[in-house]
């Protein structure tokens, strides 16, 4: 268990320390601060809890042992950013970018992630669960031991990323925007491989 040497519940030092690139080992508190710049740093070792910073710029950043919790990052970018034993409980980050980030051994439990797009990712090692990532996408994506629970997947798209050995039998993936040869070796349940086969306009009699 991480022992943060400080709590942080100001915007002003939250700057400070972001200028300096010196967030290490900070539980970080009930900030509401729209618009957050907090590109191309290390953030390692904090936690982010009760904090709105919507619309913010994470592009380029490093996160390693981080922990996410009711917090709300809504339409930010991360793009570029890397993600490393992060964990997201009861987090709304509805329409970021996280295009082209590094997410291993990632926690996302209970979240929002809707309408955002995590295309040219690479995933690995990483658990989502009871999850909404509907309208968003994830393609041209890697994923390695990536498992899905419980998730909303509507209308996700996953074009150009190979499904291989990822199980989606609890999910709801109504709308999956996929191509054929990423459906080689995707594990779904009868009724979901009914709805994809109609998709893909097989006729079944």
């Amino acid at each position: 268990m991480i022992k943060y040497k400080d709590k942080i519940e100001n915007i002003n030092e939250l700057y400070n320390l972001i200028e300096k690139d010196e967030l290490e080992e900070f539980e970080i508190s009930n900030i509401d601060e729209s618009d957050l710049v907090a590109s191309n740093i290390d953030i390692s070792k904090c936690k982010f809890e009760n904090c709105i910073c919507v619309k913010s710029n994470f592009e380029k950043t490093s996160f390693t042992d981080v922990i996410f919790k009711n917090c709300d990052f809504s339409n930010s970018n991360f793009s570029n950013a890397s993600f490393t034993r992060v964990s997201f409980i009861n987090c709304k980050f509805v329409g970021c970018e996280l295009i082209d980030t590094e997410l291993y051994n990632v926690e996302i439990n209970e979240s929002k992630f809707s309408y955002s797009n995590f295309s040219l990712s690479n995933i690995i090692n990483t658990n989502i669960i009871k999850t909404d990532i509907s309208n968003g996408s994830i393609n041209e994506s890697k994923l390695k031991n990536v498992k899905f629970d419980e998730d909303m997947l509507i209308n996700i798209g996953f074009f150009r990323t190979s499904l291989n050995k990822i199980d989606l039998t609890t999910c709801q993936i109504d709308g999956m925007i996929v191509g054929i040869d990423d459906l080689k070796g995707l594990i779904v349940n009868e009724f979901q491989a009914l709805a994809l086969s109609k998709m893909l306009g097989i006729v079944i009699k």
